[in-house]
């Protein structure tokens, strides 16, 4: 993949929300479907740092393009695949690239624990053509 025009961070979490109980987030906001919460150019290349400060392994997933581990907590991953899905273990931050070569349109990130994901732990990812 070429070098990245843009690195963003995605910072996964839970908590409690009054008269909810358990939360899962991404940037601190549970999903909102009417929110769009990442806004990418068709045919860029982007890193993401997903970093995981809370105390359970999340298989964060994103749909429509694959992408390739970067790094762990900053060591070089000693072989690149295209993945969809990529454990991030508790305190740990994962750097992925991907470049979003085709699909614009409206996509979703996700923890891939379906309880995670159902309460709240996914974004809108909007791609312009």
């Amino acid at each position: 993949l070429p070098p990245p025009v843009r690195r963003r961070r995605f910072e996964l979490n839970h908590g409690m929300a009054p008269g909810q109980g358990m939360v899962f987030l991404i940037n601190g906001r549970p999903y909102d479907h009417h929110r769009t919460d990442t806004r990418v150019r068709l045919g860029d290349t982007e890193d993401w740092e997903v970093v995981n400060t809370g105390v359970m392994d999340h298989p964060f997933h994103v749909h429509i393009n694959p992408f390739q581990v970067i790094s762990r907590n900053g060591t070089p991953e000693p072989y690149r695949a295209w993945k969809d899905v990529v454990l991030v273990r508790a305190g740990e931050t994962v750097r992925i690239r991907t470049r979003f070569a085709d699909f614009p349109g409206r996509t979703v990130y996700h923890c891939h624990i379906l309880d995670h994901e159902e309460l709240g732990m996914m974004g809108n990812l909007q791609i312009d053509a």
